[in-house]
């Protein structure tokens, strides 16, 4: 009866339902719970342990530095690789986004350092592609993981909390840079474009024989950094002028005709 089915091309009800459901797990976005169930300064507890090993150091040690055990352990150990902070099975390694984030340059660097880490994860940068950093409420977004990619709710929730405290944390300190088309540039000065669109508490365009300048501060220390930027580009724009004049260089007076023939006169007259 079995072959005759099979030959026949008839597939029972049952079983369209358990290949239907075998493909959506297939097919499924969060597949593998490939997603860290800690917030970025949790693994970062982690990352510093490795770090004060001397960049290297193995999972039991580890587990004692942080003074956890069993499960607990385990999350944040899961957690730490899975942000991208360290590597490594037996023996764990920070790697270089690890390095960045643990010695920035500036805190600029830091705030780039870890959304790069956030997007790293592929459930996240897929999240963070669609929303940005505008969520919609709670139980929408919580019913979009269960749904669309498959999660538990209780997973569901704790990355909700992951994602918010990351936009308070570092997200939102990061202006997003929208890549422009190269266009022929008219020589001279290219005038002030009203339609350009900016972002940040703080915005200001400045147009130079140089090209064109965007800033954009959301906050005091972004300020700082943004006089800096200027005060090095007016000193570049300072140079690249010439020297000030109020006018064309005057020439000497070329004495007329009737003058030189007046003094000859007088001179054969003497």
């Amino acid at each position: 009866m079995e072959y005759l089915t099979k030959q026949s091309g008839f597939i029972p009800q049952h079983n369209k339902m358990e290949q239907n459901n075998k493909s959506k797990k297939a097919n499924t976005k969060g597949r593998n719970n490939d997603f860290p169930l800690t917030i970025l300064g949790v693994a970062e507890e982690a990352l510093l342990a490795v770090d004060k090993a001397g960049g290297k150091i193995d999972t039991q040690t580890l587990s004692t530095a942080l003074n956890v055990k069993g499960g607990a352990f385990a999350r944040k150990l899961s957690s730490v690789k899975r942000w991208g902070l360290v590597s490594g099975s037996g023996t764990l390694v920070v790697t270089e986004l690890g390095k960045n984030i643990l010695h920035p340059i500036s805190d600029e660097e830091l705030a780039q350092s870890k959304k790069e880490a956030f997007l790293r994860v592929p459930l996240f940068s897929e999240l963070y592609e669609r929303f940005k950093t505008n969520l919609p409420d709670d139980k929408v977004f919580v019913a979009i993981l269960i749904r669309e990619h498959n999660i538990k709710d209780k997973d569901a929730r704790t990355i909700l909390g992951i994602y918010k405290n990351s936009i308070k944390e570092f997200l939102s300190l990061v202006p997003e840079q929208k890549e422009e088309k190269p266009k022929d540039k008219p020589q001279g000065q290219t005038p002030f474009n009203p339609n350009i669109k900016t972002e940040g508490k703080l915005s200001i365009y400045v147009s130079s024989p140089m090209g064109n300048n965007n800033f954009n501060a959301n906050n005091k220390e972004e300020l700082e950094l943004l006089k800096k930027k200027l005060e090095k580009l007016f000193a570049l724009i300072e140079d690249d002028l010439p020297n000030n004049q109020t006018g064309p260089k005057a020439e000497e007076p070329k004495p007329s005709l009737s003058s030189e023939v007046s003094r000859d006169n007088s001179e054969i007259a003497n």
